[in-house]
């Protein structure tokens, strides 16, 4: 594991169909039998469950951001196969929740850098994720971010995404 344990932050939207455990490190599911499982103030992460069926859906999920092949600053497994926890939570970026929000019946915010990560790019990232109890919108649930430089150089060939192991 590269980095130190930190403090749990976790979240489970659930205002709709789907059942899914946030963090405010990048890292999603977070059940008991995920690669890198977390406990939050009551309990493990649910991972990802839809419709009310109690099959675990996702092994591992988690935010990646790289520059290349050496700049990868990520909240998943590392080529051991290992947890790889490079995103550190920013002084006040634990996960902030709005139930309901000002659009949507779950709302939330949370910050972190890439601090941990063995090369960092040298980033702050804001994730925000909102999940709807309309019918109309109750399916899935937004995953929103926004990516500042703190590197004070030119950031050239920047990527973002999401990794999901889906079972």
């Amino acid at each position: 594991q590269t980095g130190p344990v930190q403090a749990q932050d976790l979240y489970t939207h659930d205002a709709g169909n789907v059942q899914m455990t946030i963090s405010s490190f990048g890292g999603f599911g977070l059940q008991a039998d995920n690669l890198n499982p977390r406990k939050g103030e009551s309990d493990y992460g649910v991972g990802f469950l839809y419709g009310g069926d109690a099959t675990q859906s996702l092994f591992e999920g988690g935010f990646l951001v790289a520059t290349g092949p050496t700049k990868v600053s990520d909240a998943v497994r590392n080529s051991s196969g290992s947890p790889d926890i490079d995103f550190m939570i920013d002084p006040g970026g634990r996960v902030a929740v709005s139930e309901p929000g000002e659009t949507y019946a779950e709302e939330t915010r949370a910050g972190f850098s890439d601090a941990y990560a063995e090369n960092p790019i040298g980033i702050f990232v804001e994730q925000r994720t909102w999940a709807s109890d309309n019918p109309d919108e109750d399916d899935y649930i937004v995953c929103e971010y926004t990516i500042w430089n703190r590197s004070g150089q030119t950031l050239n060939n920047l990527r973002a995404g999401l990794y999901f192991d889906w079972d």
